[in-house]
C-alpha cells in the first residue's frame, strides 16, 4: 500500500475532511488497513482448520460503511469478523480489512431476515470494539459478540487412544448500556442487576417486568424493558 493511501487514512483518523485534504475519497481502497494484514487475510490462511466460522454471516452480505469524516460508502460486500472484531470487505475478490480507526459505524443486511443491523465503534477500557446497536434513543442498548478458540476432545471410539483434539470457535454475548458521551457499561441480564443500573425508575420497571412476564436473559425481553424505560426520559 502506497504513501498516499496511508496518508489518507491518517487524515481521516485525525478528523480532516476530504475537502480539507483536497482528496477524493470515493472507493473502499482509500480505507483499507495499512498495517500489513491484507495479504494474509484469505480465510483458509488466517483461521486454518478451526471448526466453525469466525464471521457473523458466513457469506458476503451487502452493507454500508460510515467513516469518521462523515462520508458513507454504500452497497459494499462485507463480512464482520467476530473473532478479530474486524470489518472485512470483498475488494476485487480478496478479503481485506478496513482500517478500524477510520470507521464510525456500518450496517449489514441479515440474509435470514433482510433486517438491517447497525454496528458502531465504541470505546472501552481495553480499546475500541464494534458493538451492535439494539436500541438508540436517550439510552443505548448495545450487544457485543465475541469469539474465543477452545480445544475440544473427540473420543470417537471410546478409548483413550482414539481421542483426537480439535479447535473450535465458541461465542460469548454481552450487553451494555450507555448514553451520549459516556462509555458503555456492561450489564448482567438479571432483574436485580438491570434495576440497579436503572434505579431512577425501579418501581415502574419492576411492575412492567411482572406484568409482561419478562425474562431478561432473553434479548427480546431485555430490549422491551429498555424501550419502556426510555418512555420516561422526556
Amino acid at each position: 500500500m502506497g504513501y498516499y493511501r496511508i496518508l489518507v487514512i491518517t487524515l481521516i483518523v485525525l478528523g480532516i475532511t476530504p475537502a480539507m485534504a483536497q482528496s477524493s475519497l470515493t472507493t473502499i481502497g482509500d480505507f483499507l488497513d495499512p498495517g500489513g494484514q491484507n495479504t494474509d487475510l484469505l480465510y483458509n490462511q488466517k483461521y486454518g482448520e478451526i471448526k466453525g466460522s469466525p464471521y457473523l454471516f458466513e457469506d458476503w452480505t451487502v452493507g454500508d460503511v460510515k467513516v469518521v469524516s462523515g462520508a458513507v460508502l454504500e452497497k459494499l460486500d462485507l463480512k464482520f469478523d467476530l473473532f478479530g472484531n474486524d470489518l472485512v470487505v470483498n475488494s476485487s475478490g480478496d478479503a481485506m480489512l478496513i482500517a478500524k480507526a477510520a470507521v464510525d459505524e456500518f450496517t449489514l443486511k441479515d440474509p435470514a431476515t433482510s433486517a438491517i443491523r447497525t454496528f458502531k465503534l465504541m470505546k472501552r477500557t481495553n480499546g475500541w470494539q464494534f458493538m451492535e446497536i439494539l436500541h438508540a434513543e436517550d439510552i443505548y442498548l448495545l450487544k457485543l459478540m465475541e469469539l474465543s478458540i477452545a480445544t475440544q476432545n473427540n473420543n470417537a471410539g471410546g478409548y483413550a487412544a482414539d481421542t483426537k483434539s480439535y479447535q473450535e470457535f465458541t461465542k460469548k454475548v454481552s450487553y451494555f448500556l450507555t448514553s451520549t458521551g459516556k462509555d458503555p457499561v456492561r450489564i448482567k441480564t438479571s432483574k436485580s442487576s438491570v434495576l440497579a443500573l436503572l434505579n431512577d425508575r425501579e418501581k415502574e420497571l419492576s411492575k412492567y417486568i411482572k406484568s409482561q412476564r419478562l425474562k431478561l436473559s432473553k434479548e427480546q425481553d431485555l430490549l422491551a424493558l429498555i424501550k419502556y424505560y426510555d418512555t420516561f426520559q422526556d
